[in-house]
């Protein structure tokens, strides 16, 4: 008996911590051009950063493309085991992640910022995209118009059937094709397809958010990260202008 009871308690562990350790390899490879305001009341406070979205068929991983090249760069150190210099280190300027399953409706939102490790899971988002008949093209594909409300935003999204995926950059999706640009009313948040790669070779991504990684529960994230910043950078004027409000 203690056996049987041993055995179910590993095997929901043993889901939890598959749950929380992701390996994909994609199939498609989509890279977004990603333009934001960190200061709602600034304009010239805009930064951006080339993000990459990994999709298999049931999954996928949203994450900034110096990620991959960090992962590259300690991989070549430690096989020659040579001196890091640190101002040769690729340094990611979003330092977010997004895990989606279309499989199991499992979402996950990671950040790795500096030393503060934080993680949270959320729901399926219903976003009640309301499609508009109006086309455009992006990088030759055939796009349609769409408009959602969502984290306190109003988005127009331009997706495209001619690639049938259920996806789009951060937490974006539900629309009948990949998203290939996403932009909020007041232009303080951009997302722009630049790059798509039908990915044929064996490449594999692999994320663990179970090591290190703070689960923040029911606290809000954005909260948790202000604070954080703003008792190990006392004298930075912090104006945080949060894609979600």
């Amino acid at each position: 008996m203690k056996i049987k009871y041993f055995l179910i308690f590993w095997f929901f562990i043993n889901i939890f911590v598959k749950s929380q350790n992701i390996s994909i390899s994609p199939i498609l490879i989509v890279s977004y051009k990603f333009v934001f305001q960190s200061d709602s009341t600034n304009v010239n406070s805009k930064s951006s950063d080339l993000l990459s979205l990994y999709i298999d068929n049931r999954q996928s991983l949203f994450e900034s493309s110096t990620r991959k090249e960090l992962d590259s760069f300690f991989i070549a150190h430690k096989s020659n085991n040579s001196i890091i210099n640190f101002d040769d280190v690729p340094k990611p300027i979003v330092t977010t992640f997004i895990y989606k399953n279309n499989e199991n409706n499992t979402n996950l939102f990671a950040d790795d910022f500096i030393k503060l490790k934080l993680k949270y899971e959320y729901p399926n988002i219903d976003f009640k995209w309301k499609l508009i008949n109006e086309t455009k093209n992006i990088l030759g594909y055939k796009c349609s118009k769409a408009k959602t409300n969502f984290g306190g935003r109003i988005w127009i999204a331009w997706y495209s059937t001619e690639l049938p995926f259920n996806n789009g950059p951060y937490k974006f999706k539900g629309l009948p094709g990949l998203i290939m640009e996403i932009e909020d009313k007041n232009n303080f948040f951009k997302y722009t397809v630049v790059g798509i790669k039908k990915n044929k070779s064996d490449m594999l991504i692999n994320r663990n958010f179970n090591k290190n990684y703070v689960d923040l529960g029911s606290k809000n994230y954005y909260e948790v990260k202000s604070n954080y910043i703003k008792s190990k950078f006392p004298k930075t004027k912090l104006q945080i202008n949060p894609i979600e409000k």
